[in-house]
């Protein structure tokens, strides 16, 4: 299941220099998750991002738990992409 959650906190990866470590909730009734991802595209604290949480499929493969790097990862953000609104993608 992909969900829109909002990021709550974001700061660098303490083991690698491309990662970088969210916090982020699908609501205020929700637990807080924490996600690793690359740092091609950031979210700032406040944005919305679209999340693929634990045990759902998320293209061809299932969302596990994981340690990256030595650190926690319960779930996989999908990027944002610049391209124009009105183009076909």
């Amino acid at each position: 299941m992909i969900v829109a959650m909002t990021v709550l906190t974001s700061e660098p990866h303490p083991n690698a220099d491309r990662l970088t470590v969210y916090v982020l909730r699908a609501s205020l009734k929700s637990p807080p998750i924490q996600v690793t991802a690359n740092e091609t595209n950031t979210y700032n604290v406040g944005d919305v991002a679209a999340v693929c949480q634990v045990g759902h499929n998320c293209g061809e493969f299932e969302i596990s738990a994981r340690k990256i790097r030595g650190v926690l990862s319960q779930g996989m953000m999908l990027g944002f992409t610049d391209a124009d609104p009105g183009a076909d993608v």
